[in-house]
């Protein structure tokens, strides 16, 4: 079973219909930083995990640190370091220069949702 244990959750407005996003990793817009975006790139720092289903402009719930679920978007495994597909899910990765949201605790399959010790870094070259 996936585990949940947030220490930070922040709020920011959700850019676009997230009503089918709950668990998908979140950037700052852009164009202000009081909005968030579902991630689509490795190269991008990451704010969190999305915790509720917003529609546009609605709030949207973000963890920043702790454990959150996450919706996989390969197999993974406890201890991968985990960053995002092209889709916002989670995905393992080892390439240098990668943005990583944290940690994973509960791997699984793709679309299965899985645990991520929130901590987001840059894995070094």
């Amino acid at each position: 079973m996936a585990t949940h244990n947030p220490s930070q959750m922040i709020s920011r407005i959700a850019y676009g219909d997230y009503s089918a996003s709950q668990y998908k990793l979140l950037v700052q817009d852009t164009t202000t930083d009081t909005y968030v975006v579902t991630a689509t790139t490795t190269t991008t720092a990451f704010l969190g995990v999305l915790q509720n289903e917003p529609e546009t402009a609605e709030a949207a719930t973000v963890i920043c640190q702790g454990i959150s679920k996450v919706i996989l978007g390969a197999r993974s495994t406890t201890g991968n370091p985990m960053t995002s597909d092209s889709a916002g899910r989670a995905v393992p990765t080892t390439q240098a220069n990668n943005y990583v949201i944290g940690y994973c605790v509960k791997g699984g399959v793709t679309n299965d949702i899985g645990s991520v010790y929130v901590s987001v870094n840059q894995l070094n070259a």
